[in-house]
């Protein structure tokens, strides 16, 4: 029960925060009006915060480009701003003051389910995806100006651009960010983003002080994907992991993707691909087993896990052979793409991407953020465990158990 109280609490303080920072981003929003923002830099040394100058500041839109482009509406805005002048003066002392402020290059690490979402890549017109979250979850955080594109304006790059439905355990990003002022403590960015994100979604880790040459998607030497499935009696899962194999190397993988215009080649090399039994890891009652398809590649076709995971399905289910697979593989023999159903985007997790010149132990974490996100993390899991069994009742009830129970 105390534990509950404080998370209560914890909960109720963090809405009021909310609501505060709400308020205060408004009021920020009209000081920043009187602005100009220079172009960002081109760059500074890893691990070094620049001071501000001329080229220390975000490049943003014209304010007749941001809805002011008619007189009456510029008068308009002149009476408002001098009703708010002393409150404006009190944020330029107390918030930030992003003229002025130095920006460092981070790189994040970051977990989502992305059930609910339309990928990972923001959209134009579409506000449900990852990327769009969290930019907003930036935004209110006051790490960058409210009006500023983060692609276009803090350098942003992303590794992987996953596609409706999937989810991550290791996706990066990199971008700049505003930095603590001189003689203040760094910015913990782990803590202060994730107050403001879904509760599908959460930074991991971070490293400050990134390289600005650091490219979180030309930079990356390979991705690892996992997609999750039961073992419910159907499948022969060392038929399904001996034509894994097949996949090994570089090849020609047009049969294995949905088609895409823009696509210059559909070569792509495949560095591992296996079939694992990750029953004991989520410690389930149920017995049927649960089994990961692991595919790590350099890069990937659109769909393409997807594809190639129906088609290992068809083989544990004994409607394909290795020999099938291999056809696939070879466009002269195979020129059209075969008559599969893909498989639901849901079990895909992006697990990890990978770097030379990132590795997992340069990317921190604050105790204090990495309290709140394994209290956050066993929380989300309780809820789904709460919901599964929802379902088993809903189950046990259609085949009557429950009343026989009772009696």
């Amino acid at each position: 029960m105390s534990e509950e109280g404080d998370l209560r609490r914890e909960n109720a303080r963090l809405r009021l925060e909310l609501e505060s920072a709400k308020r205060e981003v408004e009021v920020l929003r009209m000081a920043l009006e009187d602005h100009s923002f220079r172009s960002s830099p081109s760059g500074t040394s890893s691990g070094q915060q620049r001071s501000p100058s001329s080229q220390d500041q975000l490049h943003l839109p014209p304010a007749g480009e941001r809805g002011t482009t008619s007189t009456g509406e510029e008068e308009d805005a002149g009476r408002r701003a001098k009703k708010k002048k002393k409150v404006r003066v009190e944020m330029c002392e107390n918030g930030p003051d992003f003229t002025a402020c130095p920006y460092v290059y981070v790189s994040l690490k970051l977990a989502y389910l992305g059930w609910a979402y339309h990928g990972f890549a923001r959209l134009k017109h579409l506000e449900e995806t990852v990327e769009e979250k969290f930019f907003n979850a930036v935004k209110r955080s006051r790490l960058i100006p409210p009006q500023c594109d983060p692609v276009a304006d803090l350098d942003y790059s992303r590794c992987g651009r996953t596609d409706k439905g999937v989810s991550a355990s290791g996706q990066v990003i990199s971008l700049k960010l505003r930095g603590a002022s001189g003689g203040q403590p760094p910015l913990d960015y782990v803590n202060l983003i994730n107050r403001h994100l879904p509760d599908d979604i959460r930074v991991l880790r971070c490293l400050e002080g990134a390289s600005p040459e650091f490219n979180a998607r030309f930079d990356s030497k390979g991705r690892h994907y996992k997609y999750f499935f039961v073992q419910d009696g159907s499948y022969d899962v060392e038929a399904m992991n001996a034509a894994a194999a097949c996949f090994l190397g570089e090849h020609d993988f047009r049969n294995f993707c949905k088609r895409d215009e823009n696509a210059q080649t559909y070569l792509r090399r495949i560095d591992a691909c296996y079939i694992e039994d990750v029953s004991e890891v989520y410690d389930s009652e149920s017995d049927e087993k649960m089994y990961a398809l692991n595919v790590i590649g350099s890069a990937f076709l659109w769909h393409q896990v997807r594809c190639m995971a129906s088609v290992l399905f068809s083989v544990g289910q004994g409607q394909l052979e290795e020999k099938d697979i291999r056809r696939y593989l070879n466009p002269a023999e195979q020129p059209r793409r075969p008559n599969y159903t893909m498989a639901k985007e849901e079990p895909l997790l992006l697990y990890r991407c990978m770097f030379d010149d990132l590795k997992e132990d340069q990317l921190a974490l604050s105790a204090l953020a990495r309290k709140r996100l394994e209290s956050h993390l066993q929380s989300l899991q309780r809820n789904l465990r709460i919901r599964l069994q929802l379902v088993k009742e809903i189950f046990l009830t259609s085949r009557g158990a429950s009343e026989s129970a009772n009696q």
